[in-house]
């Protein structure tokens, strides 16, 4: 297995563990002690927030950031992210607590350059006709939450002030 293969897949590994210990890298991957630290390093480096804890029962701990690592997407998934990112902007309401023009500043930002550079030539020519949502939810985000925790919910519809 090549290294950036490795790499991609350790990512993936790591992503539902809170830590790890490099005994486990050397046998899932086959690699010498070595090979595991440098590819540790190589984490830390693209992003990953790895700490170590030192002792006879010394670990790597992985910090809960939820960060999504870029290198996973290919450029037609970025792309489509992108588009995806854009129609958020004719909501009035998400359950999100963060601003489109946020998440569009911090995806621009970690993005190799040839692609940003591409994707501020699309912003530039392709034009998107948004219709404005003009409908709010002040539940939304407990909407989503409570599908996300399976909570059951008891929903009152009144159609003109009549139930």
């Amino acid at each position: 297995m090549k290294k950036a293969e490795r790499i991609n897949d350790m990512i993936l590994f790591l992503a539902n563990r809170n830590s790890f210990n490099l005994k486990e890298l050397i046998e899932r991957y086959q690699i010498s002690k070595s090979t595991a630290l440098r590819d540790i390093q190589s984490l830390e480096e693209i992003g990953l927030p790895i700490y170590s804890e030192l002792g006879r029962y010394g670990k790597y701990q992985l910090l809960d950031t939820r960060i999504v690592a870029p290198g996973l997407f290919t450029e037609d998934e970025i792309y489509a992210l992108y588009f995806a990112l854009l129609t958020l902007k004719g909501y009035r309401s998400t359950p999100f607590t963060i601003e489109s023009s946020t998440l569009e500043l911090k995806y621009s930002q970690v993005l190799p350059e040839k692609l940003r550079q591409e994707l501020q030539l699309m912003r530039e020519i392709v034009s998107l006709e948004q219709v404005n949502h003009s409908n709010t939810s002040q539940y939304l985000k407990e909407i989503v939450q409570g599908i996300l925790h399976e909570k059951v919910f008891n929903v009152r519809y009144d159609k003109n002030k009549k139930v």
